[in-house]
């Protein structure tokens, strides 16, 4: 049989909680026993009687099967231990004091400001709904009631059981400072991102301690004085913690006017609740002084911001003495989406109007009305009469709600099947049993936020580390060395450092497409290209076409009556009109980057090789002449050229860049960044510059001196594969033309399938190849073979002079060049013997250079105090969350630890 030890009631024993009062016993509707149900935050719950039952049958049946009593009480050990640590979350459930402990610290700490899922208590409710009452009695203590009071700071109130022995009822009040005061010196870049200017959120929250209460009576007072200290934020704090003071309905003393900082009550006691909200200021519509209408959009925008988290749960507080649907904060509510976060509390439930129907109140408390999925509470606040007639203390306000609901009609008649959501007592226990729900459930998901945070800001710490404060010539050494060895690697292009070697191969492949495609072309039609056709009288037949276009061929699709007809219809024009001899030629289109090629007409080779040769043979052809031709497609060589090289140096500087950035990026702010970055910048410059206008420069020049094939091979290769493809253009132009006479004297015109059998004929193939320009193409096939030789020789000399000068210095002396620019050595960076003198003092002089480079500006010191300050608060949070599961285990463990075998 298993039984338990003494330990745990004693323990329950002597931590006793708060107890509250079963409504129904003092409603009269159970036996007047005087029993109280106990929220023990220590008290053993003992398990369902099917689960006693299992065990004990599971230690029957392993005791028959192993005869042994000794493995029969190791075995029902071991099921009772792994029984207790799979209801570790109900043991938190049902120990939440630790629980609510540790949701203050977290809470304390801020991080609910860096979007740790904290689940809270936010109480909402129009002015005048009675939320003051409600949460005086929540939380037993009295909140100054003086006007404008609660239309200007958030409360934050925490409340904490004490009932160990000697315990007291003390108060400590402090002020959360999230946010920066600006006034008249607001910046208007923040306008868009400010939601109560002009206040600004600070980065690290800040939690000053403002004083300490040992007598309740004296809280009203600490509260007031709280808030004037947050209202006026140019003053000391401590100023107002004793002293007279203003009263915050006095506007003219006050700095500001509304604060969304935040005055934080910790009361801890006997008997008190383990609970802790958020009170709101009042939902208003207008203002009494029509000069301050801001004040409604800010207290709008803080009671958004309060509840938009999913973990809130909102105490929504509605006067019975209104029309429910008139609620202000009702419809936020529901506007941002809260509803089913909401739990409803109905006040003054003894002023409903006389004459109006309780059926809307009914139908609310049964959720058929103003639904809210977790429901309405009635609470009944001592009334003026009350406090007049008598002092009331929180006990006797109790007894007096009590005495209410149980007498007063409808309460105790009409709404009797709601009385178990009647009192003050009814909705704590609600408040008290959602927030540590919500809290055990939440956990895993707050351990995990906050380890996902501190990882990431140990990275993003990573990227801005302190300066050393020794060896800084190491450090700035060595930063150096891994970016030159990086930059050496990427030169290399092995894999997997093979990004920029892929780059140069895309960059080179792309300047020789452009230089190709200036290669000279040819208009394969001259002016002797006329009068093919016998009896053709003078047509003049001009074309802008190139090689690859043959004139096309007039063809009629159906038989036709008249050539002067079937003209008309399909050809508007004649050849004459349709080829002009003056026409411009078109311009074929290219790249940007590159010039367009040169085009050479016949005529035009026929005047320049006639003109420029000195024999009096007919039709030789001069050298100079063919030299001034060759040379002539070369001219616009420079531009291809510069593209290429502002295309290769954008995209070795993004590489660098690259480089440079992992390498120096968490000194960004630095000199060190900065001079580093010039050096390199000016280095790519120099080197850069003169590829470009020294040895480039010089290749095109060499190029454009006089043609020289050097390869008898390639050039008669080169010539023949031009010349094949220019003869046969120039046979299909001119047997093109002569189809297109004869359609003109003739009237019939010429096929497709007629044009092969047109050329074999002995007659016609006589004719058009019988080319008047022989020696013009046979010139631009020598012009053309020229230029792919020269194109890739040129193309070879260039990508050749960089790799084995600017790419062998990146490799080689970048490091060297860095070092010296930035004085990590001193002087020229060559020290002598170390034990000589000028070694000693360039050494020196490095290492105060070094400390100079690596200091920091003031921006980014901020930005990492900031860091280091949020990493603190989460890991004082992780902490605070280890120390929490500890406890739970270590009072399973003691669980499991008593447990005897009888």
């Amino acid at each position: 049989m298993v039984t338990r030890s003494q330990k745990a009631p004693q323990r329950a024993k002597s931590s006793r909680t708060r107890e509250f009062i079963d409504v129904d016993a003092v409603a009269g509707d159970q036996p007047s026993s005087g029993e109280t149900t106990i929220l023990d935050d220590s008290t053993y719950v003992d398990p369902e009687p099917s689960t006693q039952d299992n065990v004990g049958e599971s230690a029957s049946s392993s005791s028959t099967a192993q005869n042994s009593g000794a493995d029969t009480h190791t075995l029902i050990k071991q099921e009772a231990l792994a029984q207790l640590h799979s209801h570790d979350m109900d043991t938190m459930s049902r120990r939440p004091k630790e629980l609510i402990k540790a949701l203050n610290r977290l809470s304390e700490l801020g991080l609910q400001n860096y979007e740790v899922p904290l689940p809270n208590i936010v109480v909402l409710g129009d002015q005048s709904a009675g939320k003051s009452s409600v949460i005086e009695a929540i939380s037993e203590i009295t909140v100054p009631r003086s006007s404008g009071t609660c239309t200007r700071c958030p409360l934050l109130i925490k409340s904490l059981v004490d009932d160990e022995p000697g315990a007291v009822w003390r108060c400590k009040v402090d002020l959360h400072r999230n946010f920066e005061y600006y006034g008249k010196t607001f910046p208007r870049s923040m306008d868009k991102d400010v939601i109560f200017k002009p206040w600004v959120a600070n980065a690290t929250p800040v939690v000053v301690p403002f004083m300490r209460v040992d007598n309740k009576d004296d809280l009203r007072d600490a509260i007031h004085r709280a808030q004037l200290a947050l209202l006026n934020p140019g003053k000391p704090s401590a100023s107002y913690a004793s002293g007279p003071v203003q009263a915050i309905g006095d506007s003219n003393g006050l700095q500001c006017e509304f604060t969304p900082n935040v005055v934080s009550i910790e009361i801890s006691g006997p008997g008190m609740i383990n609970l802790s909200f958020y009170d709101l200021p009042g939902i208003i519509n207008q203002t009494e002084d029509e000069d301050k209408p801001w004040l409604v959009s800010i207290v709008r925008n803080l009671a958004c911001k309060y509840i938009e988290s999913p973990n809130t749960i909102v105490l929504l507080a509605k006067s019975m003495e209104v029309d429910p649907q008139n609620s202000s904060a009702a419809r936020l509510a529901q506007e941002e989406g809260a509803n089913n976060r909401c739990i409803g509390v109905l006040t003054k439930p003894d002023r409903i109007p006389r004459g109006d129907s309780v059926v809307m109140w009914q139908r609310m408390l049964s959720g058929e009305a103003f639904t809210l999925p977790l429901g309405y509470y009635v609470t009944k606040q001592p009334s003026q009469a009350d406090l007049n007639r008598e002092t009331v203390t929180h006990d006797r306000a109790r007894q007096l709600e009590n005495n209410f609901f149980a007498s007063a009609k409808p309460w105790c008649t009409d709404f009797a099947k709601f009385k178990h959501r009647f009192g003050t007592v009814a909705l704590q226990k609600a408040l008290y049993d959602e927030l540590v729900g919500r809290m055990v459930k939440g956990l895993p998901n707050i351990r995990q936020s906050i380890r996902a945070q501190i990882n990431d800001l140990d990275e993003e710490l990573e990227n801005i580390p302190e300066p050393p404060t020794q060896n800084a010539q190491a450090a700035v050494n060595e930063l150096v060395q891994s970016f030159a060895n990086q930059v050496a690697k990427l030169m290399e292009g092995e894999h997997p450092f093979n990004e920029w070697r892929l780059t140069w191969k895309s960059q080179r492949q792309s300047f020789l497409n452009n230089l190709t495609t200036m290669r000279p072309t040819l208009r394969i039609q001259g002016s002797l290209d006329t009068g093919l056709y016998p009896n053709q009288i003078d047509l003049t037949a001009d074309s802008d076409d190139d090689e690859q276009s043959p004139l096309p061929l007039r063809i009629a699709a159906t038989p036709v009556v008249t050539p002067s007809k079937r003209r008309k219809v399909e050809e508007p024009s004649t050849p004459r009109q349709t080829m002009p001899r003056q026409q411009a030629p078109k311009t074929p289109t290219h790249n940007r980057d590159q010039a367009p090629p040169k085009v050479f007409e016949l005529d035009d080779i026929c005047k320049a090789l006639n003109d420029m040769s000195s024999s009096d043979i007919p039709r030789e052809v001069d050298s100079k002449a063919l030299d001034f031709l060759i040379l002539e497609s070369l001219q616009e060589w420079d531009r291809p050229t510069d593209a290429f090289f502002q295309s290769l140096d954008r995209a070795l500087r993004v590489q660098l860049r690259g480089i440079f950035d992992q390498t120096f990026g968490a000194w960004q702010t630095s000199e060190l960044y900065k001079k580093s970055w010039e050096i390199i910048d000016q280095f790519l410059k120099l080197h850069m510059t003169e590829q470009r206008e020294t040895l480039a420069m010089h290749a095109l020049n060499v190029e454009r001196e006089k043609p020289f094939a050097g390869d008898d091979q390639l050039w008669d290769h080169h010539i023949s594969e031009a010349l094949v493809a220019l003869q046969h253009a120039r046979t299909m132009r001119r047997l093109t033309i002569y189809a297109n006479e004869k359609a003109d004297v003739t009237g019939k015109e010429v096929k497709p399938s007629e044009l092969a059998g047109l050329k074999s004929k002995p007659e016609v193939a006589k004719i058009v190849t019988n080319d008047p320009y022989r020696r013009e193409v046979e010139v631009m096939a020598k012009i053309r073979g020229y230029y792919k030789i020269a194109s890739v020789r040129f193309y070879s000399n260039i990508c050749l002079s960089l790799q084995s000068k600017l790419f062998k210095m990146l490799r080689l002396s970048l490091r060297h060049e860095i070092t010296i620019g930035l004085g990590v050595f001193a002087d020229d960076g060559k020290p002598p013997h170390f034990l000589c003198f000028t070694f000693r003092t360039n050494l020196a002089k490095g290492r105060d250079r070094c400390k100079v480079l690596l200091e920091e500006d003031p921006q980014r010191a901020e930005q990492r105090r900031v860091l280091l300050n949020k990493r603190l608060a989460l890991v004082e949070g992780q902490k605070c969350l280890d120390d929490l599961l500890d406890k739970y285990k270590d009072a399973n463990d003691d669980d499991v630890d008593s447990m005897e075998i009888c």
